[in-house]
């Protein structure tokens, strides 16, 4: 099914989108390497890590750390 995970600051704002596709079965793997949609580094700090899929709508917070 369709499987959407996108990083966000804390105001709301669209840092990163990792995935926006359709995935099988099984495990889906996303990383971040700290880098925004247009390709500058992220400034460390607190973000928040949107995951959409079947069943699924979580939100975690994650830090990144430089």
């Amino acid at each position: 099914g369709p499987v959407k995970i996108r990083v966000f600051k804390r105001d709301g704002r669209l840092v990163k989108v990792l995935a926006d596709q359709d995935a099988g079965l099984g495990i889906f793997t996303a990383s971040w390497a700290g880098d925004t949609e247009s390709g500058a580094i992220a400034a460390s700090e607190l973000y928040l890590v949107q995951i959409l899929a079947p069943g699924i709508n979580m939100l975690k917070k994650v830090v990144l750390v430089k």
